[in-house]
């Protein structure tokens, strides 16, 4: 699959976007940014303007302790319906690709428990991403890690198994169906990077395979009644 998908059109509940090159997967007829889309059509380099749109919000991330921004799954999808291959793009030193970075942010983020079904969800825009560029799936930034490390819990995670109305609910289902994706999508790639056991989800962590960090960082009494 290449990372041009050129003629791909997608469907959300019964809506087509209004493209003959969209990669999306979801409807942006909701998405009303005037401003932001008028801008796009100006831009020569989508995929360093991307870069540059995921970066920020991690730098934001750092300040304020505040990964959420509610319109930028939207203009994810946006700037890849506008010009598919900016999910191919890869920064020159970091190696970092949008899916690399799209990962990041949804592990840093905590979404509402109420999410407005007029906005893309963190799943919708990496399956765009994905659908986009598959080969993103595979590639390693400069630590030597693929797009899967990102998704996968670097914290503890409270007991909700039982709070339906907990706002972490939501976070962690979008985290579900983007491994699901990611997994999917690469299936021997995955399967290499939860094999190694040098991997280390912080500076001052033991390296351990990505499935032990996965299993210690759930709360305990998480599968008690």
């Amino acid at each position: 699959m290449g990372c041009d998908q050129s003629k791909s059109i997608a469907i959300m509940e019964g809506n087509k976007i209004p493209s003959t090159h969209s990669c999306s997967t979801v409807s942006i007829n909701s998405f009303d940014d005037e401003s932001f889309s008028s801008e796009l059509y100006t831009i020569s380099n989508h995929g360093e303007h991307l870069h540059q749109l995921l970066t920020s919000i991690l730098d934001n991330s750092a300040i304020n302790n505040n990964c959420d921004d509610s319109q930028l799954w939207d203009r994810i999808i946006k700037i890849c319906d506008i010009n598919p291959t900016a999910a191919a793009y890869t920064e020159p030193e970091s190696f970092e690709t949008p899916l690399h970075l799209a990962c990041r942010i949804l592990e840093q983020s905590h979404p509402s428990a109420t999410q407005d079904r007029t906005t893309a969800s963190p799943a919708d825009a990496i399956r765009v991403l994905i659908q986009c560029c598959a080969e993103s799936v595979s590639k390693t930034d400069i630590d030597g890690y693929i797009p899967l490390h990102y998704i996968i819990p670097h914290s503890r995670r409270p007991n909700i198994l039982h709070q339906q109305q907990n706002p972490q609910l939501n976070h962690i289902q979008n985290q579900v169906t983007v491994l699901n994706l990611l997994i999917s999508a690469d299936y021997d790639s995955s399967m290499k990077y939860l094999s190694r056991s040098d991997v280390k989800f912080s500076p001052t962590d033991r390296a351990c395979t990505p499935l032990y960090h996965a299993v210690s960082s759930i709360q305990d009494g998480f599968f008690q009644q």
